[in-house]
């Protein structure tokens, strides 16, 4: 194992791909540990040179989006190519899918719209990944995912390709993820929609969509076959998720999604959905009680429970409790005369005490000017007199109907409609009803079952609502990489959204849209944030990008100035050179990137100058 690679020093292998080693390594300059990637399986042509940096500076563009592994440099270093990238802890999807990871289906949804978003970053800007697989995603501790090894499929075909940078027909990509249009050697961003479909499929079921004992089975295969559902493999995963992932996997390109903007969405919708399931609101609830408890008017004006589901018999019986309109009643017919005498010395005390009520009344009452009561009807008495005078007409409220030797033998109901004529209130009662409406539940049970059915459910909903709008605005600040270049902002609004969701869970509605109003703030705020954090990285990653190759410029003219012999023959200039590089060793230590970049550059001009004067001295 090589001590050294660029200036990457303490390597430790933690891993070996097909085309070489990686490594652990520590940057001296910048003081941090990275993952360096070597090319070493194929000969260094100037083709595979030229794809191998073209690549490389495609990929570094991506590395503002946080679900992509960010590219910090790459080189040449005797003979070996190389790309430094961010060091990763957590482990390969790979790795969790072969130990049966216990992932829930809301983390699995996570992890696969992670990898949608990413890639439709990537597209966006003109890079097609041609080689997704479970291998080149990495899953960090927290839940983030993060895409590997973006343009290393190109590389590997152009090693292979012997110098042809754009020869068609050569398959890049591992079988069991790949389209059947690489397959031809043909690829574009609808061929990594179909590796991912198949990476997803593998991660709901535990199992890929197409195997065999070796490539060429696969390949037949995935040209042929049309594997099972998802839902037909667990009848527990959501049939909208089996049309997803069928759809991602048809074999003709033009039948996949449009982008994998679009199949993110559609998985988010899955997961919002979530939990959600076919139960009956409080409102609902309450109008089924309100129904249930309803009473009835019969066509003769009595008031009667609603008749429950019987037997035919039973129907048979009820016909006699509802007569038609006009035929004669129980009370008509004498089949209750066992109870008549009680009742009519109530009907009778009844009425006497109606007609002192209505008389005092009567006297009190300021007289009105002729007519000005002869339109409006008298209020009931009370709810039940209201139900019961909706189907008579009223007398005017001038006129007191005294009762005669026959009302001895009213009933109930007639009575009652003697008191409700009197004018108990000077409130208008309703209109008289329709023929129609005489069959109807009482207007006061009638209307309270819509009145409790517009009921909204409160604060509950205006939660669910902060809820949404905090989503929206996070989703905005996801848009411009915040959780990248606002970092601060956007983990004080995520760690808001928490306590929202906490309190949420916990039905304290009012602190959970106080929480999810500050996340949804904290969002905005890294949404402002996070150009102008964008474009200072930018510059610091031009100033990062200077400072290397002043770097490697000092310590390539420093070999050449050894080579001359110039630490012995122009001792001077060399030593000047050497105490200006240790200084640039200093001011990279304390991040002052740009003075460290002009240090090293005057570094390499004087080792220059040394190796000029020590062969004029030699060609004396």
């Amino acid at each position: 194992m090589p001590e050294k690679i660029g200036r990457y020093e303490d390597l430790a292998v933690i891993g070996r791909g097909g085309m070489g080693m990686i490594y652990r390594a520590r940057d001296p300059v910048l003081e941090r540990s990275v993952a360096l990637k070597v090319i070493s399986s194929f000969e260094v042509t100037a083709d595979l040179r030229a794809r191998f940096f073209r690549e490389a500076r495609a990929c570094a563009r991506l590395r503002d989006h946080p679900n992509i592994v960010t590219i910090h440099d790459m080189g040449e270093d005797d003979g070996r190519l190389f790309i430094v990238m961010e060091l990763l802890e957590g482990e390969e999807l790979r790795r969790l899918i072969a130990r049966h990871a216990p992932l829930t289906l809301e983390e699995k949804l996570a992890i696969v719209r992670q990898i949608c978003d990413g890639l439709h970053h990537a597209h966006q800007n003109g890079v097609v990944h041609r080689d997704i697989k479970p291998a080149n995603i990495f899953l960090l501790p927290s839940g983030q995912v993060k895409i590997l090894d973006f343009g290393i499929a190109q590389i590997a075909a152009a090693a292979t390709t012997h110098g042809d940078l754009t020869r068609t027909g050569m398959m890049m990509g591992t079988p069991r993820y790949m389209a059947p249009e690489q397959v031809r050697g043909q690829a574009d961003q609808r061929s990594d929609i179909f590796s991912v479909g198949a990476v997803a499929y593998e991660l709901f079921s535990g199992r890929p969509p197409f195997a065999g004992d070796n490539p060429l089975q696969i390949l037949e295969q995935l040209r042929t076959v049309t594997p099972p559902r998802l839902s037909e493999l667990d009848p527990g995963l959501p049939p909208e998720l089996s049309d997803i992932v069928d759809r991602a996997i048809r074999k003709e390109p033009e039948e996949r999604f449009a982008d994998l903007g679009q199949m993110g969405r559609e998985l988010e919708a899955v997961q919002r959905g979530l939990g959600e399931g076919p139960k009956q609101g409080p409102a609902v609830e309450s109008v089924n009680r309100v129904a249930q408890t309803a009473t009835v008017v019969s066509p003769t004006g009595a008031v009667a429970e609603p008749p429950s589901p019987r037997s035919e018999i039973a129907d048979a019986e009820s016909t006699d409790r509802w007569p038609s309109r006009g035929a004669p009643t129980a009370w008509d017919t004498g089949e209750t005369s066992v109870s008549r005498a009680p009742r009519i010395a109530i009907a009778t005390g009844v009425a006497i005490a109606a007609i002192v009520i209505a008389a005092f009344y009567y006297w009190q009452t300021p007289a009105a000017p002729p007519g000005a009561l002869a339109d409006k009807p008298a209020a009931p008495a009370s709810s039940a007199d209201a139900v019961r005078t909706v189907s008579e007409e009223r007398t005017p409220a001038n006129e007191i109907s005294l009762p005669s030797p026959s009302d001895a033998t009213k009933t109930d109901r007639e009575i009652k409609k003697t008191v409700s004529a009197a004018p108990a209130a000077p409130a208008p009662a309703p209109p008289p009803a329709s023929k129609t409406d005489r069959a109807s539940p009482p207007a006061r049970e009638r209307d309270k079952a819509p009145v409790v059915a517009a009921v909204p459910s409160g604060p509950r909903e205006d939660a669910e609502q902060a809820r949404r709008r905090m989503t929206e605005a996070k989703r905005a600040a996801e848009r411009v990489a915040a959780e990248f270049f606002a970092r601060r902002r956007f983990a004080a609004a995520q760690s808001k959204e928490s306590d929202g969701i906490t309190a949420l869970g916990k039905s304290d509605y009012a602190a959970a849209i106080g929480r999810f109003t500050e996340a949804r703030s904290e969002y905005q705020a890294a949404l402002q944030e996070a150009p102008a954090e964008e474009e200072k990285e930018r510059q610091r990653s031009l100033l990062k990008g200077n400072l290397d190759q002043a770097h490697a410029s000092a310590a390539a003219r420093r070999q050449e100035a050894l080579a001359a012999e110039a630490d012995k023959v122009a001792r001077d200039v060399f030593d000047q050179a050497q105490a200006k590089q240790v200084e640039a060793d200093a001011l990279a230590n304390h991040k002052d990137l740009a003075a460290a970049a002009r240090a090293y550059q005057e570094a390499a001009d004087r080792y220059g100058e040394s190796a000029v004067r020590a062969r004029a001295v030699r060609g004396r």
